[in-house]
């Protein structure tokens, strides 16, 4: 008798994968062999008997199944129907038969509702050194990053024109690795989105090494600090330094016991890192917190980073403003959070259940 086996849908593949980020569960592993989805099924009680399930707590469950004789309609059970070869690299297994999608799976099937902007800082965040929990707080913890965006391009290529690549690709370019929180993507989006939405602002390096003068490099034992965002010409030369509030992350770590313990990458305080970037002569806005909470604010920023790095400025008016406005409040809507187990439901289709 063949072994019964589960595929957790995008939903719950992201929330396990959130929680083995943040050490609730095992790592799901990528290697071994992949499951045959024509062997997959959709019980519900089984599912949430598994140790992972139960861990995760009270989260929307979703599966994928290859044959629609299994994909009865259930109000506890969103179920995927992906029929034909699936690329390499689709899924990866958790002890008990359980399978999840892989990362890059997870961001192009979240594809399917076409929600751009939500895809895109699920894109960052999978290839960034931060995790948000399972459970809707917002909260965050630093981890290594689960992906990288080469390699999700080249999985949704491979892909082809399955439902929810073309969306996946349009959001392809606003991808950046090396992100390090949540509000660190939202500002990055907010700045280097297209007209009319965003500001076009070139795409930064995120967490970048600066070079410091020779006095700051005898001062601090080391030639480099780490900034937020930093725009460099062609040529290397520093452009513009972007920098915001001071976050407790930067400069701590837990270490095995959970204790904290000094991150040696970021252990400058704002202040003084900042001092000593304003000794290199190059220019340096700070996204404050307020920044994020007032559009006005904000749009003042933008534009000065933009008039600082010599891009056509478009100035927040009519159209552009509205657009502008929807942008910021998509991004920075603190309550959002409350509410993403629905989100990411919609954004993975399942008001129309069965897509190819």
């Amino acid at each position: 008798m063949e072994e019964l086996i589960h595929v957790l849908g995008p939903v719950t593949s992201l929330l396990v994968w959130r929680a083995a980020s943040h050490g609730v569960v095992d790592v799901p592993s990528r290697e071994g062999r992949e499951p045959s989805l024509s062997r997959a099924r959709a019980r519900v009680k089984l599912l949430r008997a598994h140790p992972v399930i139960r861990a995760l707590g009270d989260v929307p469950l979703d599966v994928i199944v290859g044959e629609s004789r299994s994909a009865h309609r259930s109000k506890s059970l969103d179920i995927n129907v992906l029929r034909g070869q699936m690329p390499s690299g689709s899924f990866c297994s958790v002890d008990g038969g359980l399978y999840v999608c892989s990362p890059e799976l997870c961001f192009a099937l979240l594809g399917r509702g076409g929600a751009q902007v939500h895809l895109a800082e699920i894109g960052c965040e999978l290839c960034g050194t931060y995790a948000l929990p399972p459970n809707q707080t917002g909260s965050f913890c630093n981890c290594p990053s689960l992906t990288n965006r080469d390699n999700i391009e080249s999985y949704v290529r491979r892909l082809g024109r399955r439902h929810g690549c073309r969306n996946a690709r349009a959001v392809l370019p606003s991808l950046q690795d090396g992100s390090d929180s949540p509000r660190e993507s939202q500002v990055f989006l907010a700045l280097t989105s297209p007209l009319p939405h965003g500001y076009a602002i070139p795409k930064p390096s995120l967490n970048a090494e600066l070079r410091v003068t020779p006095c700051a490099m005898q001062e601090l034992g080391k030639g480099t600090i780490i900034v937020d965002e930093l725009w460099c010409d062609e040529k290397g030369k520093y452009l513009l330094v972007g920098e915001y509030d001071s976050k407790s992350h930067h400069f701590f770590a837990l270490d095995s016991q959970g204790e904290e313990t000094l991150n040696v990458t970021k252990i400058i305080s704002d202040d003084l890192r900042r001092e000593i970037v304003r000794e290199t002569g190059t220019p340096m806005v700070t996204i404050r917190r307020t920044d994020t909470k007032s559009f006005q604010l904000f749009d003042a920023k933008a534009i000065r980073m933009a008039t600082i790095l010599g891009v056509d400025v478009v100035p927040s008016e009519g159209h552009v403003r509205a657009c502008r406005i929807d942008l910021f409040e998509e991004l920075f809507d603190a309550g959002k959070w409350a509410h993403e187990f629905q989100a990411l439901r919609q954004m993975a289709g399942y008001e129309r259940i069965v897509r190819r």
